[in-house]
């Protein structure tokens, strides 16, 4: 399963649109309070949303000062994937709307038990974060290239 898309309307008051159209790594940068954090962990919310591996997300931790919004993420599946989900299509549209704070079921029952499998224990993390003193290794070691997506100032507001 592989990341798509992503948009984001007034999810902690950040509105931005992506696609990822190249396979691989995907960096976040931005400076301080630019909405990084925010962009990673409304994927992860939203996958998580639609099916959780553990306690689903709140809303109230994602609306913007009780205005509403939406997390949008679009997922690639493979075959196998594809397969289990039930699905008739390679793609997976996910929308978690944060004005209900209610559950949604943003995706039929297949669909959820394959989101399931994904969790978010440290063995197992899609989502990586760099702290200011953390080093990384040179971007060859990483598999990276002058055609690494690169997702750079952020715009929080």
């Amino acid at each position: 399963m592989k990341l798509a898309h992503v948009k984001l309307a007034r999810a902690r008051g950040v509105d931005l649109t992506f696609q990822v159209d190249a396979p691989g790594v995907v960096v976040v940068t931005g400076p301080a309070v630019s909405g990084k954090t925010t962009v990673l962990e409304s994927i992860v919310a939203a996958k998580e949303a639609a099916g959780a591996y553990g306690a689903a997300p709140r809303v109230a931790d994602f609306s913007a000062a009780g205005q509403p919004g939406s997390i949008e993420i679009g997922l690639q599946l493979d075959e196998a994937e594809q397969q289990t989900a039930g699905a008739t299509a390679r793609g997976l549209h996910l929308r978690w709307d944060l004005a209900v704070a209610g559950p949604q079921a943003l995706a039929p029952t297949p669909v959820r038990e394959l989101l399931r499998r994904y969790d978010t224990a440290p063995s197992s993390w899609k989502v990586e974060y760099f702290n200011a003193g953390r080093q990384l290794g040179d971007a060859g070691s990483l598999g990276w290239s002058e055609d690494t997506p690169v997702l750079d100032r952020v715009s929080a507001r």
